[in-house]
């Protein structure tokens, strides 16, 4: 009796041991790149059943398309949270490359070069100087907004955007009320008037 004590106690510690051992052991998680990443998060090792938060960062020029694993989607979107399996696991980043547009953006002091694909959003604000009031946002002869914060989407092709003033009536150039004298002319007949800056 105490010979099967002792064989089923040496059994249990076995066991125990055993299944200590494969609860830690860890699976190699390991990603591709495509096209155009410029960075990845994720990559290492993982016990199985772990939570990973795992990212693609897309270059200047390229666009994150889709996670694949065994060549089979598994989310369009570049940031993905993958349950470790108990097995080595290589995902891919798929991207592709996309052109870049030039934009010149002349906001009245100074000017701006943005560069970014078609279909992306960009804010602009004019930098209205002082003494005058913005008047629109144009290309070449088009007007394209009269609004000095717009919204604009890059289009296929480089570009220049001209913001236009004009000056307000009555301000001197440091945008104060200037006043306006008027006098009688030489001859003591007709009213000339002034604005003094």
């Amino acid at each position: 009796m105490k010979k099967l004590t002792y064989l089923l106690l040496m059994l249990a510690m076995f066991v125990n041991g055993f299944s200590l051992k494969a609860s830690e052991r860890t699976f190699m998680l390991m990603i591709e790149e495509n096209t155009g990443m410029i960075g990845i998060s994720g990559e290492g090792n993982y016990r199985a059943g772990e939570e990973v938060v795992i990212r693609a960062f897309p270059a200047l020029g390229s666009r994150f398309i889709q996670w694949e694993l065994n060549g089979m989607m598994i989310t369009q979107s570049d940031s993905l949270r993958f349950i470790m399996p108990d097995m080595d696991v290589v995902l891919v980043a798929r991207g592709e490359n996309q052109p870049v547009y030039r934009l010149a953006v002349d906001t009245g002091l100074k000017e701006s070069i943005i560069l970014a694909a078609a279909g992306e959003e960009v804010l602009l604000m004019a930098d209205t100087p002082e003494g005058y009031e913005f008047v629109n946002w144009s290309f070449g002869d088009l007007v394209v907004s009269e609004d000095p914060f717009m919204r604009f989407i890059i289009p296929d092709m480089d570009m220049k955007l001209q913001a236009s003033f004009r000056e307000i009536p009555g301000l001197d150039p440091q945008g104060v009320n200037c006043p306006v004298i008027c006098m009688k002319d030489a001859e003591g007949g007709q009213q000339v008037c002034q604005q003094h800056h």
